[in-house]
């Protein structure tokens, strides 16, 4: 077989042309065994996904900065992927909110320390990442823990809280019932995924305006809520507000309930 000469000057472009073959080579590989457990990856849970992602991820930037160009092929795999847990991990907390409003009694409930925590959480989220929504890496498990479990004392280790009777937002009080205080653990559970995979932060906020859709249109129209519903349209034209904000608020409820709030209200009035 005849020999290839390759001069001098030539060593370089062919050692890089054939790194960026071995290193895309090495990603349609990966690619193609990623691809087959498609279906089982979309069921884990957060933090087993966290890591398949984060470790897929960094081998493609890895593979991209060695081959100074973009390698499209697991690239493109591991973004489908992404999306395909979204999707799943979305559904299943629709279901899981439909179970709560199904199983709801519609009284008021006391507020742990842990739920009060939660929707803390959910309004420093606006400004900046709380601490609780990082899923760090754990060197002494192997497993991902929230990144207030690694900073400070393990809840295990907290000193007992009794529970209150309201919910505190923002120096407001509120009476809840308890699928109130799951559907914002919930809710909890959308801003992680926004936190840990950035890449997802467009699709998961659709997904969180979806999911608050569905709890609210479940609640008003399950039976045991229609009294609770009917009390607080017929109190609408005696609250402390300016007219338009009543008359959006009445617009909401008829296009979602048809004319039978309408007649509500103007017996209420």
């Amino acid at each position: 077989m005849p020999s290839t000469s390759v001069s001098p000057g030539e060593v370089p472009t062919a050692l890089s042309d054939l790194l960026s073959s071995v290193t895309e080579l090495a990603n349609s590989r990966a690619s193609s065994v990623i691809s087959l457990r498609s279906a089982e990856h979309a069921q884990l849970g957060l933090p087993a996904f966290l890591d398949l992602f984060n470790e897929s991820w960094a081998f493609v930037v890895r593979c991209e900065v060695i081959a100074r160009r973009m390698i499209v092929g697991l690239r493109g795999v591991v973004v489908s992927q992404a999306k395909l847990f979204l999707q799943a991990f979305h559904q299943h907390r629709i279901s899981d909110s439909a179970k709560m409003v199904e199983d709801e009694v519609w009284g008021q409930v006391e507020v742990s320390p842990e739920s009060q925590r939660q929707v803390d959480i959910i309004v420093n989220a606006a400004v900046s990442n709380p601490m609780e929504l990082l899923l760090k890496s754990d060197p002494s498990s192997g497993s991902r823990v929230n990144g207030s479990a690694i900073q400070g004392i393990p809840p295990s280790g907290r000193a007992k809280q009794p529970n209150a009777k309201l919910l505190i937002i923002e120096e407001r009080s509120y009476y809840v019932v308890g699928a109130t205080l799951q559907v914002m653990e919930l809710v909890v559970d959308y801003l992680k995924v926004i936190v840990n995979i950035s890449l997802l932060t467009t699709d998961t906020m659709s997904k969180v305006i979806e999911f608050l859709k569905v709890c609210l249109t479940t609640g008003f129209s399950f039976d045991g809520c229609q009294p609770l519903f009917s009390s607080l349209v017929f109190q609408l034209p005696n609250l402390p507000s300016c007219p338009r904000c009543r008359g959006n608020a009445l617009g909401w409820i008829e296009e979602h309930y048809g004319q039978t709030s309408r007649q509500v209200f103007m017996f209420g009035s």
